[in-house]
């Protein structure tokens, strides 16, 4: 099957003659459910993973927030 879309041709969809046309109708899937920022008490969207824990965080505060709450206690983190 082939599809073209063209400015000077127009639009024209090419099916085999063994193909079984016309489609069979189907349902659309529902979208993913948001996952949502991993730092206790936020309910925002996730935006990004952090790098060394890959908890799913929204924002530079739910960053530092994550890397206080997984730090290592022999080892100092430097937040600014």
């Amino acid at each position: 099957m082939r599809y073209v879309d063209s400015m000077t041709k127009g639009c024209s969809l090419s099916i085999p003659t063994n193909f079984n046309y016309p489609l069979k109708a189907q349902v659309a899937k529902e979208p993913p459910a948001p996952i949502l920022c991993g730092v206790k008490g936020c309910e925002n969207k996730k935006k990004y993973s952090c790098s060394k824990t890959g908890v799913p965080l929204c924002s530079l505060n739910c960053y530092k927030k994550n890397l206080l709450c997984h730090s290592n206690p022999n080892q100092p983190i430097i937040v600014t």
